[in-house]
């Protein structure tokens, strides 16, 4: 959607803006003066654009006044462009839903955009007064702003997190980020023109994404906007520039004529509908060319500029081989307007053959290597670094060390024959075998053992301990009762030596359950006692209480008459028995 046509634009612009004054009357009037009048309007709309508030919910129209707790929903294959105070605007992408937020009082103009879906585009064309603020409130973060121009896209990933994508195209934005629960981390950075950032939160965390290389600004991609957003944004700023009188040219210091409006009663406000394009200019491969067509609804010619078509360059061709000493050379030719462009070749390397040794390295005199370059004849040379010391052989014993006494031995050069300083090799200790019984240890005395060395025949000994005694397990020689104590005895199974110990007495009485010497009744007690489970001693009686209720149990039914029966009852416990009569058959 295009709303800024050549030739002719700026003067439709200026009659919207005078059709605007008609009907806004002293409210533009105030406006234009000393912007102490604030006010957020609808400067363009196309599709279906739903604003909500307490009272209504009707699709939005062009020059529809909005309000703070408006909810604003941007349909798909739709979009918004919305005025705030003259010289704040704001483009909705289809898709988009946010919540305005203002407060306007004391001309002190405070906007607050709640976006919560979907991507807008910001302008502010003059930098806010101090006691007024503009910012942007994502789930995840808000952005705060003087002046500035920069795109907010709000979209939840695959992976559940709620994202934020900020693109600066002019000015500076400070961001502060919070989480998806509302609660700030004290995380907070500017980001300046070109710069864009992305942002991850969740109800725990918020956190700029790093790149690659871990930072966390990244370059703004042009490529990324949509197509239509900044020529649109652009035409309402350029309209409205147009349209303010008072203001100078800053080229010849005059001011600028009122624009000239339209006097045509029947003139709509609409949107060009151009027929088919007809290139009048065509373009060249660096420079632009032009196409006109005719709106089809008030006939005014509409024209459009054509991009260059850019160079069609044949593959690069190698005019002038590189050799190792010369650089060379390749050039390539458009196919639409012959331009030739060079560049050059770097040299190759040299061609160089393998490494020949020139003079042997010794152990203390270096030696030299060179090579050379089978293309050019260039010769290269290096030194061979001399070792620096002998290269010893492996070491050879002169006298074998013993197992307490030290034996010598010596190294010989490699390459000079060198004979090295005896080195004295150490006592290689005694190599004993395992060692062996010769006494067995038992519970009443010692035992012994010994070893021998197998290199020299040496022998060692030593005490084998005590066994100690291999008890049986305690046998009762005596139980114990309720009041006296019993005795336990064990035996040693090698010396048959015995041990003896006393069992303490079981204590007081176990007493087990109730026995039951007289049993109670419905209406009498009856009477019990106890017995010592461990020696029989008889306790002390006990009454067991009678049963207070009777235990009934029907026994027999007999119909007496067409209309009665009666039923008989009797106690499972005393047997008592009563009648009852009932109404029914049995």
């Amino acid at each position: 959607m295009k709303l800024l046509a050549a030739k002719k634009g700026k003067i439709i612009c200026a009659a919207l803006i005078a059709a605007l004054l008609i009907s806004t009357g002293v409210i533009l009037a105030v406006v234009l003066t000393k912007k102490e009048y604030r006010s957020i309007s609808v400067e363009a709309v196309q599709g279906s654009v739903i604003v909500k508030n307490e009272k209504n919910s009707d699709q939005a129209y062009k020059g529809q006044r909005l309000y703070g707790g408006d909810d604003v929903t941007v349909e798909e294959s739709s979009d918004l462009t919305m005025c705030m105070d003259n010289n704040k605007y704001l483009y909705a992408d289809e898709n988009t839903h946010f919540r305005l937020e203002d407060n306007s009082e004391n001309n002190a103009s405070r906007i607050r955009i709640v976006l919560d879906k979907g991507s807008e585009l910001n302008e502010l064309t003059e930098k806010l007064n101090t006691d007024e603020s503009y910012e942007v409130d994502t789930p995840n973060s808000t952005m705060s702003v003087r002046g500035t121009k920069f795109r907010v896209t709000v979209f939840k990933g695959s992976d559940g997190l709620v994202y934020t994508l900020l693109e600066v195209e002019e000015g500076v934005v400070l961001v502060r980020l919070k989480t998806v629960t509302g609660t700030y981390n004290d995380a907070e950075k500017e980001f300046t023109a070109d710069q864009s950032a992305l942002i991850r939160a969740d109800a725990e965390r918020s956190e700029f994404v790093r790149t690659k290389s871990g930072e966390i600004v990244r370059a703004l991609n042009y490529g990324t906007l949509p197509k239509e957003a900044v020529p649109r944004l652009k035409a309402l700023l350029e309209n409205t520039e147009s349209s303010d009188t008072g203001k100078k040219d800053s080229s010849s210091g005059e001011e600028k004529p009122a624009p000239q409006t339209i006097d045509d009663s029947s003139a709509e406000d609409h949107t060009h509908t151009p027929g088919d394009f007809a290139v009048t200019v065509e373009p060249g491969c660096e420079t632009n060319g032009e196409k006109a067509a005719e709106c089809s609804v008030c006939g005014e010619t509409i024209t459009e500029e054509i991009s260059p078509l850019g160079h069609d360059f044949s593959d690069w061709k190698v005019v002038k081989e590189a050799t190792c000493q010369e650089k060379g050379a390749e050039s390539r030719t458009c196919s639409r307007c012959g331009k030739t462009e060079t560049r050059s070749l770097d040299k190759t390397d040299h061609s160089w053959c393998i490494w020949q040794t020139v003079k042997e390295p010794t152990c203390e005199s270096d030696g030299s290597e060179e090579r050379i370059c089978s293309s050019c004849g260039e010769k290269e040379t290096r030194v061979i670094t001399a070792e620096g010391a002998h290269k010893w052989s492996d070491f050879t014993v002169d006298m074998p060390a013993g197992c307490t006494t030290e034996g010598y031995g010596h190294y010989t050069c490699t390459v000079c024959g060198t004979k090295g300083s005896s080195t004295a090799i150490r006592a290689a200790g005694h190599s004993f075998t395992a060692w062996t019984v010769q006494k067995a240890a038992t519970c009443q005395a010692e035992g012994t053992e010994i070893r021998r060395c197998s290199a020299c025949g040496m022998t060692e000994s030593r005490t084998i301990a005590k066994a100690g005694h291999s008890w049986s397990a305690w046998n009762t020689v005596k139980q114990p009762t309720c009041g006296a104590a019993g005795t336990e005895e064990r035996v040693c199974l090698s010396g048959g030596e015995k041990e003896t110990r006393s069992v303490p007495a079981t204590g007081a009485h176990s007493w087990g359950d109730l026995i039951t010497d007289t049993s109670a009744s419905c209406s009498q007690e009856g009477s019990g006692h106890y017995e010592c489970t461990v020696c029989g001693a008889r306790g002390a009686s006990e009454t067991i209480p009678k049963n207070y209720d009777h235990q009934y149990e029907e026994i027999s039914k007999v119909q007496i008459s067409d209309t009665q029966y009666k039923v008989t009852y009797r106690c499972k416990n005393c047997h008592a028995e009563y009648s009852a009569t009932k109404y029914g058959k049995i």
